[in-house]
């Protein structure tokens, strides 16, 4: 198969193509909420809400995880060749090194 980078973001092979998204807003709550981990129901120990869709977009929405606070949504969406949505992963691109919660203030 071809592999290449096209000039829309996407890394791409005939199959299959993997998107950028500079936000939780290029999703629709049901479709990120359709994979593992984001909603209840799906097992005990299978939610996490740090990756719900209301928690990102939360994020986002409130002005706390943007490009001007140092943490630019660089969401990965994983997608057939008719633009159907396989999978997903939230991703930010960090610009400093401010508000590490590693570090001792």
């Amino acid at each position: 198969m071809d592999q290449g980078d096209d000039d829309d973001g996407r890394t791409a092979n005939a199959d299959y193509a993997i998107r950028i998204a500079a936000g939780i807003g290029a999703f629709t709550c049901d479709e990120w909420n359709g994979f593992a981990g984001t909603t209840r129901g799906g097992g005990e120990n299978s939610y996490n809400p740090l990756v719900s869709y209301a928690f990102l977009s939360a994020l986002e929405d409130s002005g706390c995880s943007v490009r001007r606070t140092g943490w630019q949504g660089h969401h990965l969406r994983l997608e057939n060749a008719q633009g159907k949505l396989l999978g997903a992963a939230p991703c930010y691109l960090k610009s400093h090194s401010q508000g590490e919660y590693v570090f001792d203030h």
